[in-house]
């Protein structure tokens, strides 16, 4: 196997490309960092991807100007779509021995700083590790979003035209000391109403940084953990207590 360093402009992606690979990609990122180039890209003769998809985003998202390839040019055309197919069915057939699993993560838990270079995260270990005791779960089952495939505007995600009305009306109130002010220009801003069909889209069209920030502001719920520790969700005091956690609401 010949692997070539070369430049990343000069890799081209499969436009046709069946495999949908965006929400690996910050995951894939966070691997290469950690434990840098272990597997190179594969390419054709015409240097368009044939394995290799998310690593080649992940490296794009992270600024490399160099990746490591490996130029498959002995394939015929459709060999190469095969292959394609092939790579990333094949991840499909195997599965996880759950006990064995536990105990590698385990095993890491203490060792390493950043936990979800595993790929896994903590509360993940938890569930895994606490399922037989606890009768309930914490994925939230919902209906799914389908996206319309069209990215709409930011400014079609909110009316903020009462925000700005109050704004204008506390900005030009000459009886008001500066501190009055500026609490209720922070007041002001709770009347921004938001079209959260709108944000959803949004939603899935955005970078993973913009969708982590959309989710720790509680624009879109992902995490139904991680709501209730940001005081996003209330918890009925019988739910709480299946989850173990103390309850904010006496309902």
């Amino acid at each position: 196997m010949n692997i070539i360093q070369a430049p990343i402009a000069q890799v081209i992606p499969y436009e046709n490309n069946p495999r949908k690979n965006s929400d690996a990609v910050a995951v894939v990122a966070k691997s290469l960092k950690e434990y840098g180039w272990q597997q190179p890209i594969v390419v054709d003769k015409s240097w368009e991807i044939i394995v290799g998809h998310t690593r080649y985003l992940a490296a794009t998202d992270l600024g490399y100007s160099e990746v490591p390839v490996v130029v498959a040019d002995k394939l015929t055309p459709e060999q190469v779509k095969a292959y394609r197919i092939m790579d990333n069915k094949s991840g499909e057939f195997s599965d996880w021995d759950q006990t064995l699993l536990i105990e590698e993560l385990q095993s890491l838990l203490d060792e390493i700083d950043d936990f979800e270079i595993t790929g896994y995260t903590e509360r993940e270990l938890f569930d895994m590790t606490h399922e037989d005791e606890n009768p309930y779960t914490h994925k939230i089952v919902s209906p799914v979003y389908e996206p319309k495939g069209v990215k709409p505007n930011t400014v079609d995600c909110y009316d903020d035209a009462w925000a700005k009305e109050l704004l204008a009306e506390i900005e030009n109130n000459q009886d008001i000391t500066s501190e009055e002010r500026e609490l209720l220009t922070l007041a002001a801003y709770r009347h921004t109403r938001f079209d959260f069909e709108n944000i959803a889209e949004y939603y899935c069209h955005a970078s993973p940084e913009c969708q982590k920030l959309m989710q720790r502001s509680a624009m879109i719920i992902i995490d139904f953990d991680q709501a209730i520790e940001l005081g996003y969700v209330k918890l009925s005091k019988t739910l709480a207590e299946s989850y173990g956690l103390d309850h904010s609401d006496e309902s």
